[in-house]
Parts: C-alpha cells; sequence; structure tokens
C-alpha cells in the first residue's frame, strides 16, 4: 500500500501489541470494573480490574466486528476486512445484545406496510450511547 515490501515490516509479539492498546484504552477511560474467577490447581479465585487491563488485540477485534455488524455494515465486507473465510469462525467474533437484538426486531418487523401488529414509533438510528449500552 505504501510501497514498503512487508518483509521490511518489524515482526511484534503479541504483547508488544497489546501494551499500546491498553495504553489507549487506558488514556480512554475504559475503567469499568470486570469480575472474573480463574482457576488454578483445582482452585478458584476471583479477580477484579479496569476493563483496559484486559483489552487485547482479540478482544478488540471482536468489537470492531460486533460494532460494525451493529452500525449496519454488511457481513461480507466485514468478514474480507478481517480476512475471515469461514462463517463458522467469525460468527464466534460476534457478541449481539439481548437488547439490540429486541431493537432490530422492532425496527425490521413493526415496519411491514399493511401489517399492523402495533403501532410503531418512528425509529430513528442508534445513537452511539445506544450501541454502548447493547454492547
Amino acid at each position: 500500500m505504501l510501497g514498503i515490501p512487508l518483509s521490511t515490516l518489524p515482526k511484534l509479539s503479541s504483547q508488544k501489541l497489546n501494551d499500546p492498546i491498553k495504553d489507549c484504552c487506558e488514556e480512554a477511560e475504559v475503567n469499568t470494573r470486570v469480575h472474573y474467577v480463574n482457576y488454578s490447581g483445582g482452585k478458584a479465585r476471583e479477580h477484579s480490574e479496569p476493563k483496559w487491563k484486559l483489552m487485547t488485540t482479540h478482544t478488540t477485534r471482536k468489537t470492531f466486528i460486533t460494532n460494525s455488524i451493529v452500525l449496519g455494515m454488511n457481513t461480507k465486507t466485514i468478514r474480507d476486512i478481517t480476512g475471515h473465510k469461514k462463517d463458522s469462525v467469525f460468527n464466534k467474533y460476534v457478541k449481539i445484545s439481548e437488547e439490540f437484538k429486541k431493537l432490530e426486531m422492532d425496527r425490521t418487523w413493526d415496519n411491514i406496510p399493511g401489517h399492523q401488529i402495533k403501532k410503531a414509533p418512528d425509529i430513528k438510528p442508534l445513537t452511539h450511547s445506544q450501541i454502548n449500552e447493547c454492547l
């Protein structure tokens, strides 16, 4: 793309790539506490950390895919961007909340011409805050 041969680009380990992601998320104040259980030696240990500490290339890729779908991007385009060849692998990255599913069902099925299941309000595109609430 930029005329730089790929062979000259530096190779980064996952950790070297994850560190700047964590830094950006910390600066963006992605501070929601995440509670999880880790099992080691047959014992459960509870942990609680700010979300930015848990961010990785995997979580950002999953977020990109989910947000792109929520915003209406064609899934074939998303798959081309992310390099997913199989639906089964791609679908593992998609996490749509129940709230968003309900909004989509209402937006789609309440607007069928001549079909008056119930009076649907004028449905406007989702705001960024509504999308964030759904994720």
